[in-house]
């Protein structure tokens, strides 16, 4: 998980934890360590799909609001060069 969050540092990185522990200590330890989701084998894999689906989505929406991110900030550095031009003798 360490590698996967380097790799993905400033975004959502959709990271599930599956395993076939059922200590709490190793749940709290894998959400401490930024896992997004935790589940215990063996699964219902009607519970497991919805969970990567809501992963997966909340990823493609921090992807989006990234961008628009950079958009803006791209709007609002060339409007304060333009203003700051506009205010030069």
């Amino acid at each position: 998980m360490e590698q996967l969050r380097e790799a993905e540092k400033g975004s959502y990185a959709p990271i599930l934890v599956l395993t076939t522990q059922s200590d709490r200590n190793i749940r709290f330890n894998a959400l401490a360590a930024e896992a997004r989701d935790f589940v215990e084998k063996p699964f219902d894999i009607t519970e497991v799909v919805p969970r990567i689906s809501n992963m997966l989505e909340i990823r493609l929406l921090d992807n989006q609001v990234r961008d628009q991110n950079q958009i803006l900030e791209k709007k609002v550095t060339a409007r304060t060069r333009a203003y700051s031009q506009s205010l030069s003798p």
